[in-house]
């Protein structure tokens, strides 16, 4: 994955689009050089979906272990390393992980094993999670047709 990465040179942030807030308003880029958490790293959408059919594949004992539950949640949302596992309204399951960051940017993968299919949805503004996941909804009622 070239274009993944957890620091940008100056020519790359140069290329980054403008993250935007709640209201629509821009947001500066603030380059952080110290450790940055995973949620903040800065990655194309094709390499998004380069990541999310690794994790299809099924061919790695580090990304599979990844996917196994470690703790479920009272409200039946399971946790594995790092990823978020479940089901859709209509039992179609899933491994997923969704995030914001303080520049403007929202993410969603979401990875379906039964359908060997994904969706990865990256947006330059953080108005919420919800919305996004409000467009994956719509596209995975369109793709599998439930």
């Amino acid at each position: 994955m070239a274009n993944t990465t957890p620091q940008l040179t100056a020519k790359e942030e140069q290329q980054l689009l403008t993250g935007h807030d709640q209201n629509g308003k821009a947001l500066p880029f603030i380059p952080d050089y110290g450790f940055r958490a995973a949620r903040s790293m800065f990655s194309t959408s094709a390499d998004m979906l380069t990541y999310a059919a690794v994790n299809l594949n099924k061919k790695n004992d580090a990304i599979n272990l990844s996917h196994q539950v470690t703790f479920t949640k009272p409200d039946g949302m399971s946790l594995g390393l790092n990823w978020m596992l479940g089901k859709e309204y209509n039992g179609l399951p899933f491994i997923m992980h969704t995030g914001r960051d303080g520049f403007g940017f929202t993410s969603l993968c979401y990875i379906y094993p039964d359908n060997n299919a994904a969706i990865v949805i990256l947006v330059n503004d953080s108005s919420g999670e919800e919305r996004v996941s409000d467009l994956k909804n719509e596209l995975i009622s369109n793709l599998f047709l439930f």
